[in-house]
């Protein structure tokens, strides 16, 4: 599997990936399963967050582990690659390793309380 590195702007996956990092993506995955992170073509910009859910008909609800509200509902064709490996400096982490695949399930869930959270404050 051959990687192309990408630099890491901004702060919505934090405390996961900083800003600056090295992350490295598989532009040749074509399968995506919830957890996963990935690059997507957002506005014309390449955006790297987490898959949250996924719907009946393949589509996607993509949102960064620091963000409150969701990025919306992608068809898999926005969908460019899966990071497999985050450099935050001296930190290297493989999201392909065993604990990092049981680890995106929390993360998927706080993504999910954090959006029940910010809808049921304003009630």
């Amino acid at each position: 599997m051959k990687s192309s590195k990408i630099k890491a702007r901004g702060e919505s996956m934090m405390p996961l990936v900083l800003p600056g990092a090295t992350i490295h993506v598989n532009f040749s995955c074509n399968t995506f399963y919830i957890g996963d992170i990935v690059v997507f073509l957002c506005n014309k910009h390449l955006v790297i967050h987490r898959i949250i859910h996924k719907t009946r008909n393949n589509q996607y609800i993509l949102m960064g582990d620091n963000n409150y509200t969701v990025d919306g509902l992608f068809s898999s064709q926005y969908l460019l690659g899966k990071v497999v490996k985050i450099n935050n400096f001296n930190q290297i982490i493989d999201t392909q390793s065993f604990v990092q695949s049981k680890m995106k399930y929390a993360y998927v869930l706080k993504s999910r309380l954090k959006l029940l959270w910010s809808h049921f404050k304003w009630l």
